[in-house]
């Protein structure tokens, strides 16, 4: 029994490396025919207009629209990589991400999503350039009620914040709730402290006009906290 069993996860190995061995022989065999079709087309405009193609719309992380044509084989990870590195100044590009734009939301890329060609989007397809920071909330007393990170644009002001942070609260919440003020401040590396009420007192206030671009949000181990009065 011991010998058959031996055997059969021999077999089982041996078939799960074959597997793998076809897919990567076929992944290198799909990424080397892209890249001579990529060299002919840019050598050759007939090749270039005879490739199906189509036009993306991206939002680079200061709001401007731009849109630019691509090859349905192209990778979409070749595509996202293209953008951040055109697209977005370097003193951003370690913070910057690129998500789906779908109806005034955003939506992260997925591993898989990155690895799917050009031609399962649709014409037209709005992508954008967005960032995520680190968001502590607070009670009225200085005590913690969440801790999470936040989704958010670059040109991103303070009453869409407080939206976002009052949406963290869920349906559960209370009609006096909805109506008490959320107060938002910015922490800096240098305010980082273990407790909460000293981190709280320390910040920088985030007023109306302020943007996460203007308070330097997307700098690193940057943070914002915000205090939901009303709540104990």
């Amino acid at each position: 029994m011991a010998s058959t069993a031996v055997h059969s996860s021999m077999a089982t190995s041996f078939v799960y490396e074959d597997l793998v061995f076809a897919v990567t022989t076929i992944q290198n065999q799909m990424n080397l025919a892209n890249q001579i079709i990529d060299e002919r087309s840019n050598n050759d405009r007939d090749v270039q207009r005879q490739l199906a193609s189509r036009s993306f719309v991206f939002i680079d992380p200061f709001g401007y629209r731009i849109e630019e044509q691509f090859a349905d084989h192209w990778n979409m990870g070749k595509v996202v990589k293209k953008f951040h590195k055109d697209m977005c100044p370097k003193y951003l590009q370690s913070w910057i991400r690129i998500g789906l734009f779908v109806e005034g939301n955003v939506q992260a890329f997925k591993k898989i999503d990155l690895k799917k060609c050009v031609s399962q989007y649709l014409h037209g397809q709005k992508f954008i350039a967005y960032g995520e920071i680190s968001l502590t909330l607070l009670n009225e007393g200085c005590q913690l009620l969440r801790e999470c990170s936040l989704i958010v644009l670059l040109n991103e002001k303070r009453e869409n914040l407080v939206k976002k942070v009052r949406s963290l609260r869920g349906p559960r919440q209370s009609n006096s709730e909805m109506t008490k003020e959320i107060t938002l401040k910015v922490c800096q590396p240098d305010t980082l402290m273990e407790h909460y009420k000293d981190r709280w007192i320390k910040g920088k206030d985030f007023r109306n006009g302020d943007t996460i671009f203007s308070a330097r949000l997307y700098k690193p181990n940057s943070g914002m906290i915000a205090k939901h009065d009303g709540i104990k």
